[in-house]
């Protein structure tokens, strides 16, 4: 069963992980709770996960994200499947692509 709650971008991240892969990260702000959503590596991912999620949610920068009211689906064991425009039936879902561009 999918749930659908509203969230606050409280902030981005470009990282090096500790095992060397380039990542990026947005992470939600419940109001109760917090959650990164993101991880993808930008070596094969990472750019096509923050152009998808800067489409949808008609943001022009990577760092404009921050404060950005969004819609959240999560899977039945509280992870994020899906990040959504606040009012406009537009959802990014990532699995969606990469199952995709493995085809």
């Amino acid at each position: 069963m999918t749930e659908i709650t509203n969230a606050i971008i409280s902030g981005t991240s470009l990282e090096i992980e500790d095992h060397g892969i380039p990542t990026c990260w947005i992470y939600l702000d419940y109001g109760n709770a917090s959650q990164g959503f993101g991880g993808y590596d930008l070596r094969f991912y990472g750019i096509w996960f923050m152009f998808e999620m800067m489409k949808v949610l008609e943001i022009s920068s990577w760092d404009k994200l921050k404060g950005v009211p969004v819609r959240v689906k999560k899977d039945n064991k509280d992870m994020v499947i899906s990040v959504g425009h606040f009012v406009k039936d537009k959802w990014f879902t990532p699995t969606d692509f990469k199952k995709e561009s493995e085809k």
